[in-house]
């Protein structure tokens, strides 16, 4: 057995005291520290005997490990250290080819990514279904219709027209693109949403105001944001079908008769303002934007949970090509307003974003076209997340300086008393059996994985292809323990596993030590580890209950696990292979530095056994292979069953990462590990 380098720290007080000199010379304690970390080894059957007769295992199981908020520190350094930095070029000119080859990168990798070309490349030709006319007798008329951006999902609208163009028949108009946020019930119907289009709207300006996913008529939970997951998983990006929705969107808008190209702007609060700053950025018909309150790069939303969004606004990869960040400085030469809230409650207060997005952008508007606008407004009164009066006099302005005649714009609000509608008066209604995220992900999974365990089984030279896919897929890092600090843990050992990556993991080391190891996995972490490691050690084994990415003690605090699952993808990590490196470098560690003589896993819990699952099939084109046994329960039968009604992707984000369905189900990754690891 290999005597393992270790750097020894006690983390109790009694224990820290004896690396005094004093102490030292005091025989009592070295006894002491002789049974906490000799004894073990040297009885290792009445060692694991006392563990078993006490309450040593859970004392032992319950004893921190790591440092207060460490966890979180290390998670958010991983994040941080991947953010690409926005760098101006020494000319315009090489500013538009980059722009222009990001703008080609995010939507191809990011935004379409799995995508099939006749989708992506699809001409809606803005198909929409009339839906009736309001008439209001203002000065402009509503119509409603539907769309339908993606085969089978037709989304409600409504155009706020004026009754007549100014210069006649055959003038062109304005046209904007209204899109709002995460306001539930109301949906394009909240009241702030309605005034804003009527005042544009008797400006003589044509609006499109659509429906977003989850809210009003398409508050259905199989539109909920989050489910984007349920695609994601089948190995096309849900994101997708957001983008899908604005270009759709802009389509219909540029098919009004009166719609002037050239005069085309967006505008929406929150998930409205992240919305825009996304068409605006990607699609260059856009040609003037005024995005509130929805968006700033990843640091300053590191640093303000609020801010962090849902999945649309992190999605996998998307860090890989481009921050927020360079999404403004991509708006260059268009002009645009960024509008934001001093004392935001929500979401991206304004001195946070101003910072992140407008000072960065700003030299490139100043280099690269002096004579575009790019102006911050920030909202002092009422200051929360708003788009109340001040906000919405700032985009008339805006707007006015970009198209008005000199004298001829009004910057004051037009007042609407009682134009504002009821949500019923409003509604458009959408097709029965429209698609939506569940059905579009249920369709996708239906064929996958396109080969199945049987087919595996039967051909090794499969199984290696199928491996190779897999790690494609997970983007599995290669992982090692770098160092291991020990500690004295309420009568045994701990572990601080430093990995090369820069992640630490706490490990409770239990029983003999010139055994056999078993590493013991547990969704709750290692403090509900204890029927597993009494298993191990009546077993005559050495446990190591580890807590892996997210789990146990690894679990951040400041910020959940689903956030830190979002933001890892956003930034190339899949939280799920990360894991499952873990796992194998564990085991290494065990055989090399531990001496076991062999290594297996017990998991328990849907993400731990899951994880156990990949890692045994990672582990399964080695010739020999570092695990020896694996048993993983609570394992899904099927990632499909991760799609149905009632699954939550909060619960267990670390199952959903891109494309995994695609390579490989459960009964899949079974067939690839080594025959009779598995328990």
């Amino acid at each position: 057995m290999r005597t393992p380098s270790l750097t020894v720290t006690l983390n109790i007080p009694f224990a820290r005291t004896l690396l005094t000199l004093p102490a030292l010379l005091n025989l009592p304690n070295l006894l002491t520290l002789l049974t906490l970390l000799v004894l073990p080894a040297l009885v290792p059957g009445r060692f694991a005997a006392r563990l078993l007769a006490g309450d040593l295992v859970e004392a032992a199981l319950a004893t921190p490990l790591l440092e207060r908020g460490q966890a979180d520190r290390e998670l958010e350094a991983m994040v941080l250290s991947r953010v690409p930095r926005l760098e101006a070029p020494p000319s315009g000119e090489e500013w538009s080819l980059r722009a222009a080859d990001l703008r080609r990168r995010v939507l191809e990798r990011v935004v379409f990514r799995g995508w099939p070309r006749e989708l992506v490349e699809r001409k809606a030709q803005a198909r929409f279904v009339e839906g009736g006319t309001i008439e209001t007798g203002k000065g402009y008329r509503i119509r409603k219709l539907h769309y339908e951006p993606y085969p089978g999902m037709w989304l409600p609208a409504l155009v706020y027209e004026p009754e007549k163009v100014a210069g006649g028949a055959g003038a062109k108009a304005p046209a904007i693109l209204h899109v709002n946020g995460h306001v539930g019930a109301p949906g394009k119907a909240v009241d702030y949403k309605q005034i804003l289009s009527a005042n544009l709207a008797k400006r003589g300006m044509v609006v499109l105001s659509p429906e977003w996913f989850s809210c009003g008529e398409l508050s259905d939970p199989a539109y909920w944001h989050n489910g984007l997951a349920w695609i994601d998983l089948c190995g096309r990006s849900g994101v997708g079908l957001f983008y899908l929705a604005l270009r759709g969107g802009l389509d219909v808008l540029l098919e009004h008769p009166a719609a002037d190209p050239e005069r085309v702007a967006v505008t929406g609060l929150s998930g409205g303002g992240w919305q825009t700053i996304v068409i605006s950025a990607l699609d260059e018909r856009v040609k003037a934007c005024a995005p509130n309150a929805g968006y700033c790069g990843l640091p300053e939303r590191v640093e303000h949970p609020g801010s962090i969004g849902d999945l649309e606004q992190n999605p996998a990869d998307l860090l890989l090509e481009a921050d927020y960040t360079h999404l403004t400085a991509m708006l260059v030469p268009r002009p645009a307003l960024l509008i934001y809230n001093r004392r935001d409650d929500c979401c991206f207060p304004s001195a946070l974003a101003r910072r992140s997005v407008y000072d960065p952008a700003l030299p490139f508007f100043r280099r690269f076209a002096p004579w575009a606008e790019l102006s911050f407004h920030e909202n002092a009164n009422p200051g929360d997340h708003n788009y109340g009066l001040d906000n919405r006099q700032a985009f008339y302005r805006f707007l006015n300086r970009l198209w008005a005649e000199p004298r001829e714009g009004i910057d004051d609000e037009i007042p609407c008393p009682g134009e504002v509608r009821s949500t019923d008066e409003l509604r458009v209604g959408i097709p029965e059996g429209n698609a939506t995220f569940r059905s579009i992900a249920l369709e996708l999974a239906r064929g996958l994985p396109a080969r199945k365990a049987a087919e595996l089984e039967r051909e090794e030279a499969l199984r290696a292809r199928a491996r190779e896919a897999l790690r494609e897929v997970l983007r599995v890092p290669a992982e090692k323990v770098a160092r291991a600090e020990a500690s004295a843990a309420n009568g045994a050992r701990g572990f601080r596993l430093r990995l090369e990556r820069g992640l630490t993991l706490p490990a409770s080391d239990l029983g003999p030590a010139d055994a056999g190891a078993t590493i013991v996995l547990c969704d709750g972490g290692r403090k509900e580890a204890a029927e597993a490691v009494r298993e191990a050690l009546k077993a005559g084994r050495r446990a190591l209950a580890v807590d892996l990415l997210l789990l146990g003690e690894a679990r951040p605090a400041r910020l959940s696990p689903w956030h830190f699952t979002m933001l890892l993808s956003n930034v190339g990590v899949r939280p799920l292979a990360e894991a499952a490196a873990e796992v194998l470098a564990v085991a290494r560690w065990a055989r090399s530095e531990l001496g076991a003589k062999d290594v297996r896993v017990d998991a328990r819990g849907p993400v731990a056994a899951t994880t156990a699952l990949v890692a045994a099939a990672l582990d399964g084109g080695e010739a020999a292979g570092v695990l020896s046994r694996v048993k993983a329960a609570g394992a899904p039968e099927s990632l499909k069953a991760l799609i149905e009604p009632g699954s939550s992707v909060e619960r267990a984000p670390q199952l959903f990462p891109f494309g995994l369905l695609e390579a490989a189900d459960l009964p899949e990754l079974r067939a690839l590990a080594r025959p009779g690891v598995l328990e």
